[in-house]
């Protein structure tokens, strides 16, 4: 009686290892899937004139990126119909978001020039002495 119960368990063990790699294995096919759905549609979108930084960039807001996944990160191959039928889509949420990612954009480029003028301020401070005149004379 020993002797199958050490089978099943065996066999379970087995089966379980299967599973596990079958359902590993589907995973791996549904991203390589949507990886290249997303890929189609950037291409395609730059293709009718927009630029990266609309399509992926990172001062989008969460409703968009919401929005933006649930078109385009999906596990369906892109044929011609869905195409037709989600550029529609896709254009109203980019030039939605348009304005957002040109702010964000501002802002970053604003950061970085205070961050230079930061840099360059402590940069000066440490070059120049204010006491050198008097230690000169």
């Amino acid at each position: 009686m020993r002797y199958f119960g050490s089978c099943r368990i065996q066999e379970g063990d087995q089966l379980l290892k299967y599973f596990d790699s079958v359902a590993a294995s589907r995973s791996d096919e549904l991203q390589v899937l949507k990886l290249e759905r997303k890929e189609q549609i950037h291409k395609r979108l730059r293709a009718l004139g927009w630029e990266n930084r609309y399509l992926d960039c990172p001062g989008n807001s969460e409703q968009f990126k919401k929005q933006w996944s649930s078109l385009v990160e999906v596990a369906k191959p892109l044929t011609e119909r869905i195409w037709t039928n989600l550029l529609p889509k896709l254009t109203r949420l980019l030039e939605e978001n348009r304005g957002q990612v040109e702010i964000y954009e501002q802002e970053q480029r604003q950061y970085e020039r205070q961050r230079k003028v930061e840099e360059l301020l402590g940069e000066f401070a440490r070059v120049s002495n204010p006491y050198q005149s008097i230690i000169d004379t």
